[in-house]
């Protein structure tokens, strides 16, 4: 089947929601260093905790990585 989208197009993000997503992810992305900071100074050795900095430090990275995706959209 022969798909009539141009790549470019389908990349083309409305200049004021990227704005907004970017926003959102940054404030996320601190949301979530501000957790992990926080697991680190109050329980660092304790094995829930260990498995919660995990948990956390998978959310940092996808936060990260779409927000990296994001910033490489076309206006």
């Amino acid at each position: 089947m022969n798909d009539k989208r141009s790549t470019q197009a389908g990349s083309n993000i409305d200049p004021e929601l990227k704005s907004q997503a970017e926003k959102q992810l940054l404030e996320e992305i601190a949301l979530i260093e501000h957790w992990i900071n926080n697991i680190e100074r109050q329980s660092p050795h304790d094995a829930a905790a260990t498995q919660l900095h995990a948990k956390y430090l998978d959310m940092l990275r996808s936060r990260q990585d779409m927000l990296a995706a994001l910033q490489k959209q076309q206006s």
